[in-house]
This record gives C-alpha cells, structure tokens and sequence, in this order.
C-alpha cells in the first residue's frame, strides 16, 4: 500500500485520498435492503462525503471505507471538518475482512464551519452490525487496516460532509476535549 506521509510539527499527515492506492468503496443500507445511496471524491485539497438516507426498505445509514494503516507510534487523530448539524462516525477495523469488528468514534461537528475532531484509541468503541460489543479487545491505532465513514441514525434526507485530505496523526495523546468547536484557521 502506497501511502507516503509527510511529516510537519503539529504531527504526520496521512493521506485520505490517494490515485494508487485502493479506492474508497460505498457500503450502504442496501447490505440490508435499504435505498440510502453515498459517495466520496475529492476537490483540491478536500473530501467531500455525501448522499441520501433513506429510510425506505428498513434502511437509514450510509458510509464509505477504504484500506488504510496508521504509524506504529499513532496516539491520536486529528480530522479536520465542515458539518452540517449530522452525527457521524469515524470507523477503523484492524483487519481487512469485509465484516467483523469495527471501531466506531461518534461526534457532531458544527454545521457551517470548519472545525477540529480529536480522537484517542480510547474514544473508539468496538460494535458488530451496529451493536456494541463487550469483552473485545481495545482499539490499537498501530493494527489499523481499514477507514471509514458513515452517517445514518435513522434520520432521512441529504448529507455532507467535507474533509481536509489529510488526517493529522499524533504520537502523543492530548487531554481535554475530542472535539474542538472552534475553527482552526482562527
């Protein structure tokens, strides 16, 4: 896998889209007989995930997700966003299995403005389909194989989310909130 991150004092930026490396790859509701639809391509130096829930078929989330690894010495993520008012979901699986365990890190970035969400391993909790799981192994940043995204909860209508192309990854953990409202250009 071809990912060649760069490396700057705030941490390593990891790149999110890449031409050589596996695609991103739309997994929807309609795994389940649902009609949600999702996608995600790039603009410059953004990400745009986005799409429509829809509730049809007993559906209600739709989510991307592609290979990826995180350096052995990963503490935290930094993911820097343009909501707009939905929940979303980072997701990271430490196999490269079609299902299994995932580990999901929930969070509401502020709709109309950029802003910066900061996760531990510790703010991902291991679910199968949906449903948290008890007695599983802790997340470890350093056997990360898969990353995704996915929005849902049952909540019909469009989406959007945009991303900076790169997640900044940190070697050491930080304390305080994992989510930070306010914009990082300020």
């Amino acid at each position: 896998m071809k990912q060649t991150p760069s490396e700057d004092r705030q941490g390593i930026s990891m790149p999110l889209w890449s031409d050589d490396v596996s695609p991103w790859q739309a997994l929807n509701d309609e795994v389940m007989g649902g009609q949600s639809k999702s996608s995600i391509s790039r603009a410059g130096n953004q990400l745009c995930f986005r799409g429509s829930i829809s509730l049809a078929g007993g559906g209600g989330f739709a989510s991307v997700r592609r290979p990826f690894r995180l350096p052995a010495e990963s503490a935290q993520l930094h993911l820097r966003v343009l909501g707009d008012g939905r929940r979303y979901q980072l997701r990271l699986k430490m196999d490269s299995e079609f299902d299994g365990v995932i580990y999901v890190a929930e969070w509401i970035p502020p709709a109309g403005r950029w802003s910066e969400a900061r996760f531990t391993q510790a703010a991902f909790e291991p679910r199968f389909r949906g449903r948290a799981l008890n007695g599983q192994l802790p997340l470890q940043f350093k056997r990360v194989r898969q990353l995704g995204l996915l929005t849902g909860e049952r909540q019909p209508g469009p989406f959007c989310l945009w991303l900076d192309s790169e997640l900044s990854v940190h070697s050491s953990a930080f304390s305080g909130s994992d989510v930070l409202d306010r914009d990082p250009e300020d």
